[in-house]
């Protein structure tokens, strides 16, 4: 028995027990995870994640900050790998054949992933490792990419410190968030300072990293808030231990964990569509069947998407608004 079938047989002892274990307990798994989750999700427009063909490549050029410059500046020795013919050193023509898989492997990868229907930032990642073994050499021979990395680096901060300000002009910090996110900077800025002077790769990888921290830190306090902490916290005034609650042409994942509730799902189905038809949640195909109930209610509140508050406005539905921010409009019954 050669060492790919003991492997095989290895992966199947450690992985199929439990996908048997829940098809019998769920019958609709089987058709849903290995048909869905992987064809349907790729080849349509289920998941309702439809982005642009372009999508991954400015994520790409991202995930190779700071080494942008010496992609560009060793693009041709790249390109050429393919085209080169082997040589009587094995050494020489091993390590040819490995870049040449590498490189095979990060182009595979993004074009696999653009062609699908379904994108996510995250679908890329598997591009990352590879991209830093095959740009390891170059970056080592080149004696101006630590300065350009330190930069970049520094570039990121200032983006971090402008983004920062203007949350807090916009009164969306905390002092909590302040506090941690300067303190980031900070951190950053010495990492740089010392990078500098000591011309030390690891510190400018952290610095790297903990800028792109700090980047995310702030993105998160800024509109369109991907958080709705603060939606949420102006709605709860509103809302009783009894209140119904709708979620009206749209899914936002942290809006539950904030209410301590789930809501009933309102023409919106998604990436939900599979638990909406398992379990009886109560699910309203159409704003005609939403509406009919909203009336019939003298207590409710539902979290609306602009567009469908905008058209229920235009119908003269009774509302009150409760709180809003760019992605969603709260309503209230009362």
């Amino acid at each position: 028995m050669s060492w790919g079938s003991w492997g095989r047989a290895a992966f199947l002892l450690v992985a199929a027990p439990w996908f048997i274990a829940v098809s019998l307990k769920n019958p609709a798994f089987p058709q849903f995870f290995f048909i869905h989750e992987h064809f349907a999700r790729y080849l349509t427009n289920e998941a309702d994640r439809v982005e642009p063909w372009w999508y991954f490549v400015p994520l790409v050029f991202l995930a190779l900050l700071p080494w942008l410059g010496t992609v560009w500046s060793e693009r041709r020795e790249l390109l050429d790998l393919a085209r080169r013919r082997a040589t009587d050193d094995q050494a020489i023509d091993y390590q040819r054949t490995v870049r040449l898989f590498l490189l095979i492997w990060c182009t595979f990868a993004l074009l696999f992933f653009s062609v699908s229907r379904s994108k996510l930032a995250t679908y890329i990642l598997p591009i990352v490792p590879p991209l830093g073994v095959l740009l390891a050499p170059h970056i080592a021979r080149r004696a101006s990419a630590l300065s350009q990395a330190a930069w970049i680096t520094s570039a990121l901060l200032v983006l971090a410190a402008a983004a920062l300000c203007l949350g807090a002009f916009r009164k969306l910090g905390t002092v909590p968030f302040s506090m941690l996110l300067w303190a980031s900077i900070a951190a950053c800025a010495a990492i740089v300072a010392v990078s500098l002077a000591r011309s030390s790769w690891a510190s400018v990888a952290l610095g790297s990293i903990l800028g792109f921290q700090a980047l995310m830190m702030a993105y998160s306090n800024l509109p369109p808030v991907r958080t709705s902490k603060q939606l949420v916290a102006a709605a709860l005034p509103a809302i009783g231990a009894d209140t119904p609650l709708f979620s009206v042409n749209q899914y936002r994942q942290s809006v539950a964990p904030y209410l301590q509730r789930t809501s009933r799902m309102v023409m919106y189905r998604g990436e939900l569509a599979f638990g909406l038809d398992q379990e009886n949640a109560g699910f309203i195909p159409t704003l005609e069947g939403f509406i009919d109930q909203w009336t019939s209610l003298r207590d409710a509140v539902a979290f609306v998407d602009p567009a469908t508050f905008d058209l229920m406005r235009s119908r003269g539905v009774p509302m009150r608004i409760v709180s809003r921010d760019g992605r969603s409009v709260v309503i209230s019954r009362k």
